[in-house]
């Protein structure tokens, strides 16, 4: 299993040309085109362990997943001022641009808003116990981690 970190790095240059490509819009494009991109930072918010929450474990699954990740970018959303903006840059991962000066704060209250509401989405005797058990896609069972969020900052 790769960590996040090592994810991170292989979808930085990902999330620059999404970045780039949502330059369309008017909020990404005065942000990252018109106003001077040092004031901002850009970072990734990614799941650790989705693919355990929704494939290994069947009582989960693709549609609370989806309910999961709703959460997420509200959570993100919600945390933004006008000035700042994100985008989804995959299932489980959310490209944001936020302010200089407030985006070590910022990622920290983001991150610490997720782990609050995260119990919810589970069962919970998982939530009690720490962590999932499940079947892998070679039929073993195994114990996984339950769901946090990890933040990156990119640029």
């Amino acid at each position: 299993m790769r960590k996040p970190n090592e994810e991170f790095k292989e979808i930085e240059k990902s999330a620059l040309e999404i970045i780039h490509k949502y330059g369309s819009k008017k909020k990404m494009c005065n942000i990252m085109c018109n106003e001077d991109s040092s004031e901002f930072r850009v970072v990734l918010f990614k799941f650790t362990d989705y693919k355990a929450y929704r494939a290994y474990c069947g009582k989960y699954g693709d549609e609370k997943g989806d309910t999961v990740i709703g959460m997420m970018k509200a959570v993100v959303e919600n945390s933004l001022s006008e000035k700042e903006t994100m985008a989804m840059l995959d299932r489980d991962t959310i490209v944001a641009v936020v302010d200089k000066g407030s985006f070590k704060t910022k990622c920290e209250m983001i991150i610490n808003k997720f782990r609050n509401r995260i119990a919810y989405y589970y069962e919970k005797e998982d939530f009690e116990r720490g962590y999932l058990e499940g079947k892998n896609r070679h039929g073993e069972i195994k114990k996984y981690p339950l769901l946090e969020m990890c933040s990156e900052r990119v640029v």
